[in-house]
């Protein structure tokens, strides 16, 4: 019997090991497109973050005349811009704790990541998937999925918390729904992209391969914006946490 009883706590003690090291390891996973991103040469990032620049200037120019715009940014731009203008520039803006965010795009989503010093059970890369369009003109629907701490899956109620904080920041009223479980936030642009002289008008955000494609006009300020009064997404509650 004592035989018995010292198997049983030895396999008992094993177990809890090997869940331990699992949780370890599941913990300091890191996705395979952000060990990637990281592993860029400085250069390479520098030249990245200017073409981002760019396409914001060249957009930027665009939008000045009355008419249609359009531009294209590819995930290496993004990528390039948040390694050097955002750390360099904008700090202030990076929530305490977070360094080294990355994004992949694919058709459809973006796979947002960082590391993040108070993750819970220590640090960790911090990943989570967006679903971004726009839901009428000048309304952003932004859901939010897939929340993990390396491989471990965690409550999003976080990044709602962070995201809120930021359109409060921002003064860029929200209205938070759910589809299918997952908080959605619609963000209204009207107020931030209402000019004097003019009005911007944002219709369109979409995920392509490896790239942010988006697309808008520039209105008279005496022309009103399209409005679009058909629901954005299903609607299944109010509360976006989970």
């Amino acid at each position: 019997m004592a035989r018995k009883l010292f198997i049983i706590v030895a396999l008992v003690v094993v177990g809890l090991l090997i869940a331990a090291a699992s949780g370890w390891f599941a913990l300091r996973h890191e996705p395979d497109f952000y060990a990637k991103a990281l592993d860029r040469e400085p250069i390479e990032q520098e030249k990245a973050s200017d073409a981002m620049l760019a396409q914001a200037t060249g957009l930027a120019s665009q939008a000045r005349k009355p008419g249609r715009w359009s531009a294209v940014i590819t995930a290496d731009e993004i990528n390039g811009w948040l390694a050097v203008d955002l750390p360099k520039n904008h700090a202030r803006n990076i929530p305490p704790g977070v360094s080294d965010p990355r994004v992949r795009i694919v058709p459809g989503e973006a796979r947002l990541a960082c590391r993040y010093a108070d993750a819970p059970g220590g640090p960790a890369v911090i990943s989570v998937i967006v679903d971004v369009h726009v839901a009428e003109p000048n309304v952003l629907s932004i859901r939010l999925r897939g929340l993990k701490a390396g491989a471990i899956p965690l409550p999003l109620t976080s990044v709602v918390e962070e995201v809120t904080r930021f359109t409060n920041q921002w003064q860029l009223p929200t209205q938070w729904r759910t589809q299918h479980g997952d908080p959605v936030a619609l963000v209204d642009l009207k107020a931030l992209l209402a000019q004097q002289d003019s009005h911007y008008q944002l219709d369109a955000c979409e995920f392509k391969q490896g790239e942010l494609w988006l697309a808008g006009e520039t209105l008279p300020a005496n022309k009103p914006a399209a409005t679009n009064n058909a629901p954005a997404v299903p609607q299944s509650g109010a509360a976006p946490g989970r």
